[in-house]
């Protein structure tokens, strides 16, 4: 079974790609896979994330990444 986090709508297994609007440190995009949400504080709309970055394009997991990121992109819908 996979665990979604109610408040963030994110599971494990979810493969994001996430550039700039996620978040400024992604000045590059990266496509990571998801392992889980972080049950850390932070503000409406963002969330902590552990996940696999993945290389492009065979989709390998390159390292493994707690990252700060934005929810829904531009608006954090």
């Amino acid at each position: 079974m996979i665990a979604q986090s109610a408040s963030t709508g994110l599971s494990a297994g979810a493969t994001l790609t996430l550039d700039r609007h996620a978040s400024p440190q992604f000045v590059h995009p990266v496509t990571v896979r998801v392992i889980r949400v972080l049950d850390r504080p932070t503000y409406p709309g963002w969330a902590w994330v552990e996940g696999y970055e993945l290389d492009r394009p065979d989709g390998q997991a390159v390292w493994k990444r707690q990252l700060f990121i934005k929810l829904g992109g531009r608006d954090g819908r």
